[in-house]
């Protein structure tokens, strides 16, 4: 859900300003590692093993990072009282990633999470989680963040197709995981499993609910996994398989928070610190804080992203929301128990895996960009004429695409497929419509209606017609597909979506001798509107003079950065406040017939990068010497 006021990521700190032996430059270098508040800088002072990193980042002996340490605990009572839990000092903690293997490491194959909206400030799923678990005194945090990561996808996926569940009821068998983990891994007697290897396990074979196989939080004689699993628990775990894992760069926030945003959990696993993982604050508020200078690596530790805040006072500009399955662990965390907090910051320098799961479709519904689309997620070819959306100015079932009249009812036809391997049902089409123009920016389209297309056959298709009264002539169509078993997973990415496609073409009558002419508006951040970022390929029209202009405006004098497409997309759609109207000038030779009729493709571009095109169909009607009259 969207959070309409980011919460903190602890309560009552007290300010470190208040500490009168702390310059001003120790207290900056302290907020780029996320230590806030005293509370936080106290609890490290009283750790033996963070001691020594704590005064190297600050300049100072350990002698003198005492006597602040005892100035700061001063401040305490005499403004909101120290939180005090000594009994979080005494708890023990197990983990369990162990670091992946090269082999691994060398065979991955990255992938970004695109999202070309700006994205809302703050997220939080905190509110539709299943209850925190507890992986007790044994290594197995990865089977825990596989499971929750998984739960989470049942929840969402089941709120996309209008199927609400209840989030306590989702409960999944980390034994099971942590079994079939350790059957893979090789090291049978050894705590902890690879971080891959969770998600492998959904992909593989599922996960059952816990009641077939529940999990006993201390480790028992025999091997590691307790296994073998009961009986029914292997069958029982293949409704929960996953279709597709998808791997992310571990330092790829957009993506991480693209994920989020679209109904995805992301499995990170991160570096343990003492100055996270002993410090009390951590233990109660569940905020993790960067790692000090030179500090070692105890272990590693997986994790659930859940949600995330942007906050320019945090490292990397804001930090996300964690699941954790440790208890007691972040009791006093402002969205609830057993959640925590980690800096964009943090994952940049320091995160070991980003991971997400895609559900499995039994059905797989999607409608073609191009003639030669088969379906397949990204799509390769071009995106912006999709064969399977046409306009008839009549019901009449036939698939010519004919250009939109103003003012006058006609039909949109939609055509769906299904890839199989079962059938479709509740097949339906969202379409929507938006002025035409190369700039596409998602909150441009306004909804039109929705085609009802049944259910589909595998390996079949199906279409269906929407009444529609265009109120211009200049529109584009984008149409959304959804399903009981297949619901979009993007709103507007048609690139990355089989359930999007559009339809971005415009009709131009030009009569010989005279000059047509398309008026159309392009928007784009305010001085990065000019000629220079817009094309015209017109090798599809035989004859005649093109001509293209704007209106007045400032020219770019920006920096130029080298950006990867969907963050191209997303900064543009954000910032692109203004507009402006762009001329399309045709004048074809007074002898031109209609065979001298064609298609130009204006191309909008930042860079190297496609922002979008528009496709003008150019109609030769008449003559010259009717052109005269």
């Amino acid at each position: 859900m969207l959070i309409p006021q980011s919460p903190k990521p602890m309560r009552n700190p007290v300010p470190l300003h208040r500490v009168p032996d702390l310059s001003s430059s120790q207290i900056t270098t302290l907020h780029e590692h996320w230590i806030i508040s005293i509370q936080e800088f106290t609890a490290l002072v009283a750790l033996p093993s963070t001691r020594p990193p704590l005064a190297r980042l600050l300049g100072l002996s350990v002698d003198a990072l005492m006597e602040v340490g005892k100035t700061a605990r001063q401040q305490l009572p005499a403004l909101r009282g120290e939180e005090e839990d000594a009994a979080l000092d005494q708890v023990t903690y197990a983990a369990g990633a162990l670091e992946p293997p090269a082999a691994f490491r060398a065979e991955v194959t990255y992938e970004r999470i695109p999202y070309e909206a700006p994205f809302p400030p703050a997220l939080s799923y905190a509110d539709e989680l299943p209850p925190v678990r507890d992986q007790g005194a044994r290594g197995t945090c990865v089977a825990f963040a596989a499971a929750a990561v998984r739960e989470f996808l049942e929840i969402q996926h089941r709120k996309r197709q209008g199927r609400a569940i209840d989030p306590k009821k989702v409960d999944l068998s980390e034994q099971f995981i942590y079994w079939w983990c350790k059957e893979k891994d090789g090291l049978p007697q050894v705590s902890g499993t690879y971080p891959y290897l969770g998600l492998q396990c959904l992909l593989e074979v599922g996960a059952p609910p816990e009641k077939a196989w529940p999990y006993r939080p201390l480790p028992g004689p025999g091997p590691e996994g307790q296994g073998p699993p009961p009986p029914k628990a292997l069958d029982a775990a293949a409704a929960y398989r996953i279709g597709r894992i998808v791997h992310l760069q571990p330092d790829d926030i957009d993506s991480m928070k693209a994920a989020l945003v679209q109904g995805h959990s992301v499995m990170i696993t991160i570096p343990i610190v003492d100055s996270w993982f002993r410090s009390r604050t951590t233990r109660l508020f569940g905020k993790i804080n960067l790692p000090l200078p030179d500090e070692p690596s105890v272990g590693a530790h997986a994790l659930a992203l859940v949600g995330y805040v942007d906050d320019e006072d945090a490292p990397g500009g804001g930090y996300f929301v964690v699941r954790n399955a440790w208890k007691p662990w972040g009791l006093k965390n402002p969205l609830g128990p057993g959640l925590g907090t980690i800096p964009y910051g943090f994952l940049q320098k320091h995160n070991l895996l980003a991971d997400l799961a895609e559900p499995l479709v039994t059905a797989d519904v999607y409608i073609r960009d191009s003639e030669k689309d088969t379906g397949l997620v990204p799509s390769r070819g071009p995106v912006f004429d999709s064969p399977d959306i046409w306009v008839r100015h009549r019901r009449d079932d036939k698939e010519a695409h004919q250009p939109p009249i103003p003012g006058k009812k006609q039909w949109i036809y939609v055509r769906a497929w299904n890839l199989g391997p079962e059938r479709a049902t509740g097949v339906r089409a969202q379409v929507f419509t938006a002025t035409a123009s190369p700039s596409l920016w998602p909150d441009m389209w306004q909804p039109i209606g929705e085609v009802d297309l049944g259910d589909l056959e595998p390996k079949g298709s199906q279409v269906g017609s929407l009444a529609w009264t265009p109120d211009q002539t200049a529109q584009r169509l984008l149409v959304r597909l959804q399903s009981d078993q297949d619901p979009a997973q993007h709103q507007w990415a048609v690139r990355y979506d089989n359930n999007i496609a559009q339809k971005n073409r415009v009709h131009l009558a030009a009569r010989p001798g005279k000059t047509a002419t398309l008026a159309f508006p392009i928007y784009g951040p305010p001085g990065k509107l000019t000629l220079r970022y817009l094309r015209v390929d017109r090798r599809g029209l035989r004859r005649g003079r093109v001509g293209l202009a704007l209106e007045k405006g400032d020219a770019y004098r920006g920096p130029r950065q080298p950006l990867v497409e969907d963050e191209v997309m997303r900064r543009l759609a954000q910032n692109a406040v203004a507009s402006r109207t762009a001329v399309l000038t045709i004048k074809m030779p007074k002898a031109a017939t209609p065979k001298d009729g064609g298609r130009l493709v204006v191309s909008q571009w930042h860079g190297k990068v496609l922002v979008g095109r528009m496709i003008v169909d150019v109609e030769v009607s008449g003559s010259a010497t009717d052109a005269d009259h």
